[in-house]
């Protein structure tokens, strides 16, 4: 984190950071328990390892979940968290085995991720520990495929590794002896690389980023303890990235490349650096899934959906036909922010490696940071599956009821007002879009008039293609309603569709002798029931519904009676009707310049922050207004 972002977390005492993670930690789970004064954490129950192999590892802090997260039956009985990104001394590693061991363990397993520091500081505590005649192996691991060239020191520990501690935990956990664990790990780690790609640098606690990356930039085949990777690039679409990724991997040029043929069955592990969304995280999981195994699955459809151009099929060519039959992604061994991920493949070989290896990734863990991915009823091997279809079912209408009803219609002249009528609140509400962005930047997200925009073109198209029928409107406004949920989304296209729905209904129930002028205003009244009934907004709410009461006013005192006037209204009686529509619409919007909003998401924005009217009340007044200067003329 930056200095100013941890100092808000944690204050000024950033020395203990990594003990209070650790006790948040066993506060979330007692069935976790630290061990003395030390940060080690052990399972409550350390009597399940009397006669079974006891797996512990360890490393810096700022890892998390690693190493901590993996305690539980079934993968690691003890972690050693040191430091933040360094690594635990042999004086905190050394009283561990020797607190294991009186539970007589048949043996125990000090599992290493690469790096000098922990392999000296395990070793020295390893070494001790035989001393004192301790049934105790150190098992050491790199699986980074980042650089090209041998390295005196090895590959380092990387994400990948998390494959190898969940076989550890379930052999042991089955009863396996030491030896055997151990050569099980050393042959299966051959068959994993990981590669890993940053975005943003993170900054241990109190102090500046580590590396710096320009705007348009990311770093392939950067460590976990910050360092910068080998490979800079500049930012490309996340097919791109993650091809580069995968092929930087698999390069046979590359010494510590991991090779991978074509129609090999893997198992996948997308690592979340830590500062990267779910969002992002799980579209890296899509495009590799797709690049390795499934491409044409996805682009299929992509294309029948979205209408893509060919040229993406090199997409769909591109991949390498694997059968990716475990995958698992989330936060494993993090770098405290960064931004970024790794991409971690294990081989899992001929049909006696699998059977070995998958029980093993599948069966039970009570650690908490272990992923438990649902898989098909159909299958016990991930795949990607089809879509199912949508079954709405058939909706029973009494028919004999239903013939005493003739529907609402037009004549000649009411379509072409209708049709001019929306002609003209698309035009206002188009014209308006970047006076309503810049009113709903000031308490919300700045996109309110693009997204009443997005409906008003969802209408325009709607008419040019002929599916709004203006001649019934009642399915008009059925139509129209429909448009604004999906053209528009979020709250305003539901707002708008409830309002339009419950006006409907007023023409879809109503005989086909009804007044129009009648219906009209009693759709009216009836949208804006809807919007009371659904949005919990009142008269006096700093919102869109505000204008809709204020502009319904006139009617709603002397419904009747408008009624009565209008069936024999006069057409300049009906004009000065609309005009104080929307006058008093335009009035409401202004009205909201003071008003404490209590509904929608400006409810939760300071009202000193307020420098203008509501652009949601602002956008009905514009189209009421467009209402009425289109009949008007």
């Amino acid at each position: 984190m930056s200095v100013e972002v941890t100092k808000k977390l944690v204050g000024e005492n950033l020395d203990k950071c990594a003990d209070e993670a650790l006790e948040g930690l066993v506060a979330m789970n007692p069935g976790l328990r630290l061990l003395g004064k030390s940060r080690n954490v052990v399972l409550e129950d350390l009597e399940v390892i009397r006669g079974k192999v006891a797996v512990i590892s360890g490393g810096g802090s700022g890892h998390e979940p690693f190493s901590a997260g993996y305690v539980g039956k079934g993968m690691l009985t003890a972690a050693v968290p040191g430091p933040i990104f360094a690594s635990p001394p042999m004086q905190q590693t050394y009283p561990l085995i020797r607190h294991l061991a009186q539970y007589e363990p048949s043996g125990i397993l000090v599992f290493v991720f690469n790096y000098t520091g922990d392999r000296l500081n395990f070793g020295l505590a390893v070494e001790k520990a035989k001393l004192d005649k301790i049934n105790v192996e150190m098992f050491v691991n790199g699986d980074d495929t980042a650089n090209t060239g041998a390295q005196a020191v090895g590959r380092r520990g990387m994400a990948g590794n998390m494959f190898l501690l969940k076989i550890a935990g379930a052999m042991a956990e089955a009863g396996t002896s030491l030896s055997e664990i151990i050569a099980e790990l050393r042959f299966a780690a051959t068959r994993i690389g990981t590669i890993g790609v940053c975005l943003n640098p993170c900054s241990l606690p109190g102090q500046p980023p580590l590396f710096s990356l320009g705007p348009d930039e990311i770093e392939l085949g950067l460590g976990v303890h910050g360092e910068a990777g080998v490979a800079r690039m500049k930012l490309k679409p996340i097919t791109d990235v993650v091809t580069a990724m995968i092929t930087h991997m698999t390069d046979p040029q590359n010494q510590n490349s991991l090779e991978l043929g074509n129609d090999e069955e893997i198992a996948l592990l997308v690592n979340n650096l830590g500062g990267t969304s779910q969002l992002e995280e799980l579209i890296v999981c899509r495009e590799v899934v797709a690049l390795l195994g499934e491409g044409n699955f996805f682009f299929l459809w992509r294309y029948s959906t979205f209408k893509k151009k060919k040229t993406e099929f090199k997409f769909a060519t591109e991949h390498r036909n694997l059968a990716v039959l475990r995958a698992y992604t989330g936060h494993f061994m993090t770098s405290l922010e960064m931004a970024g991920v790794q991409i971690s493949i294990f081989k899992l070989g001929d049909e006696i490696c699998k059977k070995r290896w998958l029980p093993w990734l599948d069966s039970p863990t009570d650690a908490v940071a272990w992923p438990r991915p649902l898989l098909s009823k159909i299958s016990t091997n991930r795949f990607t599956p089809c879509r199912i279809a949508l079954q709405i079912g058939s909706i029973e209408v009494d028919e004999e009821g239903d013939t005493t009803v003739t529907p609402v219609l037009l004549d000649k002249t009411g379509v072409i007002l209708f049709h001019n009528a929306l002609l003209s609140i698309i035009a206002a509400l188009r014209a308006s879009e970047h006076v309503l962005n810049d009113l709903d930047s000031r308490a919300g997200d700045g996109d309110c008039g693009s997204t009443i925009n997005r409906g008003a073109n969802g209408i325009m198209v709607g008419l040019e293609k002929q599916v709004i029928n203006l001649q019934n409107p009642g399915k008009a406004l059925e139509t129209i309603s429909e448009i604004c949920a999906s053209d528009m989304g979020g709250s305003s296209g539901a707002l708008y569709s409830l309002f339009l729905a419950g006006a409907c209904r007023c023409f879809l129930h109503a005989n086909s002798e009804a007044d129009l002028q009648t219906l009209w205003i009693e759709a009216f009244c009836e949208g804006i029931a809807n919007l009371k009934k659904y949005s919990g907004a009142e008269i006096g709410d700093r919102t869109m519904v505000r204008c809709f009461k204020t502009s319904k006013w006139p009617f709603i005192d002397a419904l009747d009676p408008v009624k009565n006037v209008l069936q024999n209204a006069k057409p300049g009686k009906w004009t000065s009707l609309l005009e104080e529509a929307a006058v008093a619409a335009e009035m409401g919007a202004e009205a909201t310049i003071t008003m404490k909003a209590r509904a929608g998401r400006a409810a939760y924005v300071a009202v000193e922050n307020f420098h203008g009217p509501d652009p949601g009340a602002k956008a009905v007044a514009i189209w009421i207004r467009a209402v009425c200067d289109s009949l008007a003329g």
